[in-house]
């Protein structure tokens, strides 16, 4: 009761004698707050895979997209690996990559907005607190603890990436096989800007997993907004 998650009052019960009604026994009733938090965590210990807008499947697929790839750049040394196995071992999973990257930043950014706008000015008033709570609650579940481990492997990857060259390769083998077999009925493919376009691609991606990046912030505002749950 010292948590302010009970309500007490006396028993209502009929009594017999004027002794039974000056000692009458307290009766217990959970707040609504507390209901509605209980509620909150029996959704989070049931739910499995994806809620509202941020999927913990999509970072794993991303996590095992890039694992793949990283093994096949480790093991093609190829001055200039063949058309299909470009097509089908590095450009393919590099955009299938690229594209959950997009998603997953894409929803972040909804995700960062839904807080903003639910997020009541008096965390006091019961209703918008709630509203505020089922839209952390409706995003977060196994969300935040996958995005944790996944840029920890990503960043990981990223830096031996860095150290190793892989980025300049993955540029070079992603513009070669695009001026030399991507039709365009505009005319002759610039090099320059094929290769200006993958190298944007490639950095933007870098960034966002690099520590102060938005990964770090995703994963700041989740945790604030969890801990401003938790104090009210």
């Amino acid at each position: 009761m010292g948590y302010g998650n009970l309500i007490a009052e006396q028993d209502r019960s009929r009594v017999s004698t004027l002794d039974e009604w000056h000692h009458r026994n307290q009766v217990y009733h959970i707040t609504p707050v507390t209901v509605e938090l209980e509620r909150a965590l029996e959704r989070l210990r049931e739910s499995h895979g994806a809620r509202g807008s941020l999927d913990p499947t999509l970072i794993e697929m991303l996590v095992t997209g890039l694992d793949g790839l990283d093994r096949t750049l480790r093991s093609e040394r190829a001055e200039r690996p063949s058309r299909d196995f470009v097509a089908r071992k590095i450009r393919r999973p590099w955009m299938e990559a690229h594209a959950r990257f997009e998603e997953l930043r894409t929803n972040a950014n909804r995700f960062h907005h839904a807080l903003r706008e639910a997020r009541p000015e008096d965390l006091s008033e019961t209703e918008a607190f709630f509203l505020y709570k089922d839209v952390l609650v409706d995003n977060l579940s196994g969300f935040i603890v996958e995005l944790g481990d996944a840029v920890d492997r990503v960043r990981d990857l990223l830096h031996r990436w860095e150290v190793e060259g892989v980025p300049e390769r993955l540029v070079a083998m992603l513009t070669d096989y695009d001026v030399r077999h991507q039709a365009d009925p505009t005319g002759p493919v610039d090099p320059e800007r094929v290769r200006a376009h993958h190298a944007h691609r490639v950095r933007t991606f870098r960034e966002w997993f690099q520590r102060r990046g938005g990964s770090d912030v995703l994963r700041r505002t989740t945790l604030d907004a969890i801990e401003t749950v938790a104090r009210h």
